[in-house]
């Protein structure tokens, strides 16, 4: 929810066109993997801050929190 810098405010991970059949349900699962969720500082170089973080999905939305830093010693490319 707040960076160093502004990144994007909405972005598309992981994502799978699932097709279900009117009135039938589906479970679906998406795993995250922490860079999935970092951004490029104004060093050039990837990184995960440490806060929170919300997640939606259709009309659903998750709170998620990092508890640590991370930074990727590769800049982007």
């Amino acid at each position: 929810l707040f960076a160093s810098i502004t990144p994007d405010v909405m972005r598309l991970r992981n994502f799978e066109k699932v097709e279900i059949q009117p009135g039938a349900t589906q479970t679906v699962v998406l795993k995250l993997k922490g860079s999935d969720l970092a951004f490029v500082g104004s060093d050039k170089k990837w990184r995960l801050e440490s806060g929170d973080f919300r997640m939606t999905c259709g009309g659903e939305s998750l709170m998620l929190q990092c508890s640590a830093t991370k930074v990727w010693n590769t800049p982007n490319r």
